[in-house]
């Protein structure tokens, strides 16, 4: 596959370059079978939609340096330690979700040698995904790779109320490189649940990925409804104010 290397925003009359399958950004071994079949489909509809073939990557393949959700934690986990002081944190602490306190009791454990080894193998990742996109490549994944989330929030196997695993989600490496990235509604899973394809951009191309999802949406129209639920209209919203 040739990669181009460029800085300039992608133009969006035109389709992209090339595209390149990553299930996942770190090695937590394969999806979900049920996550697996909806992603399945929904990257031979994309396909077929750019006339375009697929280039699947692995995450050792893609980042041998490290992980890039790995590191998202520890950087993300102590610049919120930072930024709400470890006084608030110590007086708020017992008011805050158990989630959000593992999240924080994590940050005020890093120290600064692994925090700065973290921040410079981002600019690997950024590196990396810059010469992977080239001008107009997109990155194809699963936003989450599980079929749903709990309504009661996440149990653990203990049955207490926790955080979420790192392996559910594969939105870290965008909110760490900084690429624009947007879901795009794409079938269900076996469960009924809703599946979102992922779809990552070089730098700056917001509009042509609006552009991107417009064509998807033409094509693959979703319901914008939940089963059982009548569509929503303006004047339904008004009648229902009274």
């Amino acid at each position: 596959m040739e990669v181009r290397r460029a800085w300039a925003t992608p133009d969006a009359t035109y389709a992209p370059s090339h595209l390149v399958v990553i299930a996942r950004t770190t090695d937590y071994g394969p999806l979900p079978a049920e996550v697996e079949s909806a992603f399945t489909a929904a990257l031979r509809n994309f396909a077929k939609l750019f006339d375009l073939p697929l280039h699947e990557l692995s995450a050792r393949e893609l980042f041998s340096c490290g992980s890039p959700d790995a590191d998202w934690f520890v950087i993300a986990s102590a610049e919120h330690v930072s930024a709400l002081g470890r006084h608030w944190i110590t007086e708020n602490f017992s008011q805050l979700h158990p989630s959000t306190q593992g999240f924080l009791q994590a940050g005020l454990s890093i120290g600064i040698d692994e925090y700065l080894a973290a921040r410079r193998r981002r600019f690997d990742y950024v590196r990396r995904i810059d010469e992977l996109l080239g001008s107009a490549g997109l990155i194809l994944s699963p936003t989450v790779a599980i079929s749903g989330l709990p309504a009661d929030g996440w149990i653990d196997e203990a049955g207490q109320l926790g955080a979420t695993g790192p392996e559910i989600y594969a939105t870290m490496l965008q909110n760490l490189t900084g690429h624009p990235a947007i879901t795009l509604p794409a079938g269900r899973c076996p469960n009924g649940v809703p599946f979102g394809l992922q779809v990552t951009g070089p730098r700056l191309s917001y509009q042509w990925l609006l552009e991107i999802a417009t064509r998807w949406e033409a094509q693959y129209p979703w319901p914008l409804t939940a089963p059982g639920f009548a569509p929503f209209t303006v004047s339904a919203a008004m009648q229902s104010r009274g």
